[in-house]
């Protein structure tokens, strides 16, 4: 038995036997002493968050078999087949190791290691990151229309990869992902603006961005929006509205507000009280009339009131709104000046309810199609009346009483729920000779006029 020997060393050797004569030697033998594999650790790839690929090469088996090789890792330098690894296969060459079950966002070293009977050996240590998702926050929505909206999103970190994508994401739902509907802006990190396009009207959106790299993606926080709804259509939750007479008016939306889109034709309160057909004028007393005094015109012009009765002892209001319900059905109010005025400044802002680009030739854009005496004034709502009505209000002109009954074809006039004093109100008119809405003017309260009711909320 030779102990004491030096690993990886040659060594001769020779037997011996000694007698009183002297010592003789046998055949001279050579051997070298055995030593732990050689291995190289190969470049770390393919990281992901939870799986990486490395490997090593077993370039000796240090004069015995290789039983074991593979990698070993650990969250701290120089780690061993204690910690992680990986057994892949024995003997000397090349072979590829599968880390798993590593942690997102961590740095970890790893060793490729070869074990034969002498021992184990390790190669150089590497070391890497496993990679994260990115790192993406959701805008504010703006510019929201009917069918269109605006968001989009910030990248503030790629997760240790490439962004190849990156966006919105929308839905009807909350919490909306890439597999609904979605753009794609580009890739990187940093800001980005996505728009939305193909929405439906009157309807609650909910949209994230998103960030996607080779791990995965990524969604910023959850953003909700109401897509409006365009002018001219019924209000959204009330197309129709029944008053105790069970007359059925359509509505409109105008702006922000929502407006019956008929002129009032009940004789009775909400509350069923009645209100008397007038046949002469009076402050105290709540009167309705019939439009040029003909039953007939009711269906389509409605009915003719007395501030009295549109008030029902309201006091006045120039609030916005006016919180006066008065004549107008339950969940109604009688719009103040301040509410028609509101109504006639939006409409004066949009280009499209304009006539020849005048800010104030708007009283087309508010008419009716039909009943309108002619004119040849340029702009005015007797001028073309097939052009007017843009807005879907379609004010009609029923005339007025004030003791005689007058303008039926020629004038459109609507109370508001605001006093001059104690005996003139004010209201708005349209006139089939001008291309502005009229106004404010104030009227006797004993005058009768049309009035149209304004949605409370």
């Amino acid at each position: 038995a030779l102990t004491g020997l030096t690993y990886g060393t040659t060594y001769y050797v020779r037997a011996y036997a000694t007698n009183s004569v002297g010592t003789s030697y046998g055949e001279e033998k050579s051997f070298t002493t055995l030593i732990e594999p050689t291995v190289t650790t190969n470049t770390v790839s393919n990281i992901r968050n939870t799986t990486a690929t490395c490997g090593g090469n077993v370039t000796a088996d240090g004069g015995a078999e290789v039983t074991a090789r593979g990698v070993c890792w650990n969250t701290y330098p120089n780690p061993t087949i204690n910690n992680s690894k990986t057994t892949d296969g024995t003997g000397t060459g090349n072979f590829t190791s599968n880390m798993t079950g590593l942690t997102p966002a961590t740095t970890y070293y790893v060793r490729a290691y070869a074990t034969n009977s002498v021992g184990t050996s390790y190669g150089e240590e590497r070391s890497f990151t496993t990679l994260i998702e990115p790192t993406v926050t959701t805008n504010a929505v703006s510019n929201v229309k009917n069918t269109t909206a605006t968001c989009g999103g910030n990248v503030t970190s790629d997760g240790g990869t490439t962004v190849t994508a990156r966006g919105v994401c929308w839905s009807t739902s909350p919490n909306p992902t890439i597999s609904d509907n979605k753009t794609t802006d580009g890739t990187g990190t940093g800001n980005f603006t996505s728009s939305m396009t193909g929405l439906t009207p009157g309807t609650t959106y909910y949209v994230r961005a998103y960030a996607t790299n080779s791990v995965g993606t990524s969604y910023g926080e959850e953003r909700s929006f109401t897509t409006t709804i365009p002018d001219g259509s019924p209000c959204p939750g009330a197309a129709t509205i029944t008053d105790r007479d069970n007359n059925t008016y359509n509505t409109v939306k105008i702006g922000n507000q929502c407006w019956m889109k008929e002129n009032l034709k009940t004789t009775k309160y909400a509350d069923g009280t009645s209100i008397s057909q007038g046949s002469t004028t009076s402050d105290d007393v709540a009167y309705w009339y019939y439009p040029n005094n003909n039953s007939s015109n009711k269906a389509t012009y409605g009915l003719l009131y007395n501030w009295k009765a549109v008030m029902r002892n309201s006091s006045s209001s120039s609030a916005n709104p006016s919180g006066v319900q008065g004549i107008c059905p339950t969940g109604w109010h009688v719009p103040s000046g301040a509410e028609w005025t509101q109504l006639t400044d939006y409409v004066s802002s949009q280009s499209q309810y304009q006539c020849n680009s005048g800010s104030t030739n708007i009283a087309k854009a508010l008419a009716s199609t039909t009943g309108w005496n002619s004119s040849t004034v340029t702009c005015a709502v007797g001028n073309t009346p097939s052009n007017n009505n843009a807005t879907g209000f379609g004010a009609l002109p029923a005339g007025y009483y004030n003791g005689s009954y007058g303008y039926f074809g020629n004038v459109a006039s609507y109370w508001s729920a605001t006093e001059y004093d104690i005996y003139y109100a004010y209201s708005r008119y349209l006139h089939y000779n001008d291309a502005a809405v009229l106004g404010r003017k104030y009227n006797n309260r004993y005058t009768g006029f049309s009035v149209r009711c304004l949605r409370d909320n």
